[in-house]
């Protein structure tokens, strides 16, 4: 019994094998999580102010709103923009008094602006994986 090699490692074959593990390690370093790690940016991060993912890789950002401790019957709201454009909008009941608080989740491709806008709440929490 005669056995085969699963792979031809002659020259050509070896840099060619060699060339899509490069390009397979260029994708997997190019995506989201693989050596990111959560940070907390609540100190370093304003609501209203646009920000720019400057690095490579997207990056996430979730960010918390709370309302006051006595917020009554009202709505709050939390606004999200991606490159100038609304990406999303929650509204949000509160019902008799207490504190509320709400998490908005977004992913933020390479050299995208982001923003966060918050009515009737205040920022509690902003992290990102970065």
């Amino acid at each position: 019994m005669t056995l085969t090699p699963l792979f031809d490692w002659t020259p050509l074959n070896a840099q060619k094998w060699l060339a899509w593990l490069s390009t397979l390690l260029n994708i997997a370093n190019s995506c989201l999580g693989p050596g990111q790690t959560w940070q907390n940016m609540t100190g370093a991060r304003a609501v209203d102010v646009l920000y720019t993912n400057t690095t490579s890789r997207p990056i996430v950002a979730e960010v918390t709103a709370q309302t006051p401790v006595e917020s009554g019957n009202l709505f709050f709201e939390v606004a999200v923009y991606l490159n100038g454009s609304v990406l999303l909008i929650d509204v949000i009941p509160t019902f008799g008094g207490g504190q509320y608080y709400h998490a908005a989740t977004i992913v933020i491709p390479p050299g995208a602006t982001y923003q966060v806008s918050m009515s009737l709440a205040s920022l509690y929490l902003w992290w990102e994986l970065r």
